[in-house]
């Protein structure tokens, strides 16, 4: 079973917000990657007291250390590329440089009710490309079911209905992004399932309570 994306394009747009949640401090971010000429959009929420993701992040995004300063007095290495967008973007109220040459970025992540949540993200040379790998069910046209996330997502469908109790590895598109909002590209379902290959069965027991427990299908 699998959720897993990776993708690789040129940075667009960037927005990092710091919010306390309880006593944890968490860094959430919100960009968009310019990829084969579709427009991607990622989210991170990451809490501080998993240092080495949050500080990768920092780095990545070039956030200088003054910016920070109201949070905490760590340092970290900044990126030695100086990450930049196309249509620059923020850090809390810190205004964060656009460019002409935008900066390339490699994101691993996973495919998320809520859409692509990153976990790494890196600078990188290499050429553009967004790939899925992902596995589960169909519950009726336009809904899937995916085991990993115990979650459904809503994705459009260009194949034939499936049998519930088999899982599928997914062909998954990426559609051209139809509008925007805040400054990002957004599309509530920028997903396309163009054909499923099965692969094995499922827990019928599982798929059950996935479909009782879920409010939104």
């Amino acid at each position: 079973m699998a959720s897993r994306v990776q993708c690789i394009g040129t940075l667009y747009s960037i927005k990092l917000i710091n919010t306390m949640v309880g006593d944890n401090l968490y860094l959430r971010v919100k960009f968009t990657l310019k990829v084969n000429g579709d427009f991607v959009n990622i989210y991170m929420n990451t809490p501080k007291y998993k240092n080495i993701e949050y500080y990768r992040i920092l780095e990545t995004f070039s956030v200088p250390y003054d910016a920070i300063r109201e949070y905490d007095d760590d340092s970290y290495s900044l990126s030695l590329l100086n990450t930049e967008s196309e249509l620059g973007g923020s850090y809390n109220d810190y205004k964060l440089p656009f460019s002409d040459n935008p900066s390339r970025l490699l994101i691993k992540g996973e495919l998320t009710p809520y859409g692509i949540k990153g976990h790494y993200v890196v600078d990188t040379l290499e050429n553009d490309t967004i790939e899925f790998n992902v596995t589960g069910t169909m519950y009726k046209n336009g809904v899937y079911i995916i085991p990993t996330l115990e979650n459904i997502i809503h994705m459009n469908t260009d194949h034939k209905p499936l049998d519930l109790y088999s899982e599928y590895e997914l062909n998954i598109e990426y559609n051209n992004i139809i509008h925007k909002d805040d400054g990002i590209f957004v599309n509530e379902t920028p997903l396309t399932v163009v054909g499923a290959e099965p692969i094995d069965s499922l827990d019928r027991e599982l798929i059950d309570d996935i479909i009782t427990l879920s409010v939104d299908i």
